[in-house]
């Protein structure tokens, strides 16, 4: 059974949320051809969030979506961000169990600038496009476009603040990488097909174990902290590997080709 909406609409909103606890039958909805508004009015912070909640399915279809709050997804809720649409958070958190989804398709984007905590997964092909400018953080395992019938998926592109493991212990893959803000790795096995850093860029390690599958990691920026580095490791021109020695404390890199 399908149940479908379909809007072709410009509308505003302070709340928008989408409800299905009845794990029998999914509900869908969509917006085609629109422009939606989810507005902080009057600076309420109770305003201006969308929820998408358990049984619920929501596509966008060539409509462009800006939300000033929070983005919820629970249970198996999933969005849908399809033929050429776009979805911006500037200044929200993205809240995502792992059960929930958020998929991306047909030369659409996902721009963060607020707080993205991160979902296991994102699938996002190569004519779209997944960008951070804010805080992601990943707290379970994670996989960004390492799937084996994906072969021409985007990069994720992290300018801001990109987290992974750092009050737990995860298992990520990301396909590729192109760094040029900071990247904060705790407690994580990380799999990189290609990674791309920029100068200025920096990324820390504490405990981490960093795996570069395909072509040599070139690092152009900042790198440092205690790790271990699997694949091939070039450090390119003005690159920094920064160790800070001392008697309580050792930073120490190891390099395994």
């Amino acid at each position: 059974h399908r149940d479908l909406h379909s809007f072709p609409t410009r509308r505003s909103s302070d709340l928008f949320v989408a409800h299905n606890p009845n794990p029998a039958i999914r509900k869908y909805l969509s917006f085609s051809n629109s422009v939606v508004s989810v507005e902080r009015t009057n600076g309420n912070i109770l305003n201006g969030h969308m929820e998408l909640r358990e049984n619920v399915e929501i596509s966008l279809l060539s409509s462009d979506v800006q939300i000033d709050g929070n983005l919820v997804l629970t249970g198996s809720a999933r969005l849908n961000i399809f033929e050429e649409s776009s979805f911006v958070i500037p200044m929200g958190v993205v809240e995502m169990e792992q059960s929930s989804s958020i998929i991306i398709d047909g030369s659409s984007s996902l721009l963060n600038q607020g707080q993205l905590v991160a979902p296991g997964s994102l699938r996002v092909p190569g004519d779209s496009s997944m960008s951070n400018e804010g805080l992601l953080e990943a707290e379970h395992d994670f996989n960004a476009n390492c799937f084996d019938d994906m072969s021409d998926g985007a990069p994720l592109v992290n300018s801001g603040t990109f987290r992974m493991g750092t009050s737990a212990s995860v298992q990520s893959c990301i396909d590729n990488l192109q760094h040029s803000g900071l990247m904060q790795l705790g407690g994580s096995n990380v799999t990189f097909n290609q990674i791309q850093t920029t100068e200025g860029s920096t990324i820390t390690l504490a405990g981490s174990s960093v795996s570069v599958s395909q072509d040599a990691f070139q690092s152009a920026g900042n790198l440092g902290g205690n790790g271990l580095f699997s694949g091939s490791f070039i450090n390119n021109g003005d690159a920094v590997i920064m160790a800070n020695r001392s008697e309580e404390h050792t930073s120490e890199l190891q390099s395994h080709v």
